[in-house]
C-alpha cells in the first residue's frame, strides 16, 4: 500500500444518509470505497463536507473516532453527528431534485456521486467533500392500489439513483385527485441506497369520509399520491422533505377486493 502518493484520492460513495434531523441540523452516515492501492493511515479525526454544485450546504468534524474497514474490503463508513446545514436553499434544492415529484423540474446531468478524500495534519485528519449535484432522482414503479371496504393500500417501489437516504417513520400522505382528499394513508418510507435495487413500501388507510359520501364512488382517471406530514419528526426538515414526495396514480387500475 502507498501512503496517499497522491494529495487527494476519489472514493465512491455507497450511501449518504442523513439522520436525526432538527430544524437545521442532522446526523449525517457517509459510506465510501477506496481503491486497494490506497492508505489513510491511522486517522483520529474526520471533516465532512457536503457540496450541491458549489454551494457549500454544510460541514461536521467528528474527533477521535477511529475509522476502519470493518470488512477489510476498503469501505469506510463515517459517522458525524450535529452536522449544521448552513446553506438551507441549496439543501432544499437538493430534496427537492431527489424526490420523485409529479411536476417537470429541470434536472442537471447525471453523475455518479464520488468522494474526495484527503489526509491531513501529518496524518491525525481525514477530510471528506462529496458533491451531489447531478446525482439523479428516485425512481419509482407504477403505485399499485387495492381496495378493500373502506381500507386501502398503495404499494410500489422505489430504486435509490441519487445514493442519499432518506428515512421516514411513520409519514402521512393522502390520495387526491382534482383537489380532493380521496384517502388519507400512512407507512414507513426508509429510502435505502441498496446497491442500486429498487425496494419495495407500502402504505395503508382509509377512504375520506368526502369520498365515502360521494354519490359516484368511483375511482377513475389520474390521481396523485403526496406527502403531508410525519410523526415525530413533524417539527424538523424532514417534515418538509417528506411533502416534496409526489406520485402519479392511475386509478383506473385500481384493484377492487371483497370485503370478508
Amino acid at each position: 500500500m502507498s501512503n496517499l502518493s497522491c494529495p487527494k484520492v476519489i472514493a465512491d460513495v455507497g450511501w449518504v444518509w442523513f439522520t436525526k434531523p432538527s430544524m437545521r441540523t442532522t446526523n449525517l452516515d457517509i459510506r465510501v470505497s477506496i481503491g486497494p492501492e490506497v492508505d489513510i493511515g491511522w486517522v483520529s479525526s474526520i471533516t465532512a463536507s457536503i457540496f450541491y454544485g458549489n454551494a457549500l450546504i454544510g460541514e461536521a468534524t467528528q474527533e477521535d473516532t477511529f475509522l476502519e474497514s470493518p470488512e477489510y474490503d476498503n469501505t469506510y463508513d463515517m459517522k458525524l453527528q450535529n452536522f449544521e446545514i448552513q446553506d438551507m436553499t441549496a439543501f432544499k434544492s437538493l430534496i427537492r431534485n431527489i424526490m420523485p415529484n409529479t411536476k417537470n423540474r429541470y434536472q442537471p446531468g447525471y453523475r455518479k456521486p464520488i468522494a474526495e478524500l484527503e489526509v491531513l495534519e501529518k496524518g491525525h485528519k481525514l477530510a471528506v467533500v462529496v458533491n451531489l449535484y447531478g446525482t439523479g432522482v428516485f425512481k419509482t414503479t407504477a403505485p399499485r392500489v387495492q381496495l378493500t371496504g373502506d381500507s386501502i393500500l398503495i404499494t410500489f417501489s422505489i430504486s435509490n439513483q441519487p445514493h442519499v437516504e432518506l428515512w421516514f417513520e411513520n409519514a402521512k400522505y393522502i390520495l387526491e385527485k382534482d383537489g380532493e382528499t380521496l384517502a388519507r394513508l400512512t407507512g414507513s418510507l426508509e429510502i435505502e441506497a441498496d446497491g442500486g435495487s429498487p425496494v419495495n413500501y407500502q402504505c395503508e388507510g382509509e377512504l375520506s369520509s368526502y369520498w365515502k359520501q360521494s354519490s359516484n364512488c368511483k375511482f377513475f382517471g389520474k390521481g396523485k399520491l403526496r406527502g403531508v406530514d410525519l410523526g415525530s419528526d413533524s417539527d424538523t426538515w424532514f417534515c418538509h422533505a417528506i411533502r416534496e414526495f409526489e406520485m402519479e396514480v392511475d386509478l383506473d387500475e385500481v384493484i377492487v377486493c371483497k370485503d370478508e
